[in-house]
């Protein structure tokens, strides 16, 4: 075996220098078993990456920029929109990822030194690149992905809205009442004061709930939870 090959063999057997299109793709050429290796090396690198307490710098963009450029080969035979779907569900895994490790580092500095980090100190804390950094926060609030995030929020609302209910009605909380009505009634049907609920001409007071007996009053929260207006 030639000089020339013992040196190409060596090279795919180290796949820290394995970084180009080029590399990735004159390796599934040449040994496809060692190809598919590599695909599992990345992916276990990403998460010991994101995993490590003190990352190397840039550790964790270096092999998620690997695997961005591998993606292609691994799927051929996708068309080019399914190749687009692919990438982009990578590329949202990787800005949530990146949003938590940031999140968490600002976080912590703030709570334990009363100290908000600047951009270099996150980078060098969390394996992202400054790069990286600046672009997450500066487009942070106009993220498709952020937009996403926020959806995910609003899902909660209704327990939110029942929570509130049951927290007036079993604990004659006039003020649990009071931004239950705000929330899911009429604003001109509903009149409301320190001392009562008013709906339509029925006045609703501390008095007139525990009077109620239990069994009405669960009733009215059956009937109120299966008609409520979000």
């Amino acid at each position: 075996m030639s000089k020339q090959s013992n040196i190409g063999l060596q090279k795919f057997t180290d796949f820290e220098e394995l970084k180009t299109v080029e590399d990735f793709t004159e390796l599934l050429e040449t040994d496809k078993g060692k190809f598919e290796e590599l695909v599992i090396w990345l992916q276990e690198k990403v998460n010991e990456a994101t995993n490590k307490k003190e990352p190397e710098d840039c550790e964790i963009d270096k092999y998620f920029n690997r695997i961005e450029k591998i993606l292609p080969l691994v799927y051929p035979q996708k068309s080019i929109e399914e190749e687009n779907t692919v990438l982009q569900n990578l590329r949202r895994d990787r800005w949530y990822i990146n949003d938590s490790i940031i999140k968490n580092y600002i976080n912590k500095q703030l709570l334990e030194y009363s100290y908000l980090p600047n951009n270099t100190d996150i980078s060098k804390a969390t394996g992202l690149s400054r790069v990286t950094i600046d672009k997450h926060i500066k487009e942070n609030g106009a993220s498709i992905y952020k937009t996403d995030e926020i959806d995910k929020y609003k899902m909660l609302n209704n327990n939110a809205i029942n929570r509130l209910y049951k927290i007036g009605m079993n604990e004659n909380n006039l003020k649990a009442l009071k931004m239950f009505i705000d929330y899911t009634g009429d604003p001109k049907q509903t009149t409301i004061n320190n001392n009562y609920i008013q709906i339509n001409n029925t006045r609703i007071d501390s008095l007139l709930i525990e009077q109620l007996p239990y069994d009405t009053r669960n009733q009215i929260e059956a009937l109120i939870l299966n008609n409520r207006l979000i």
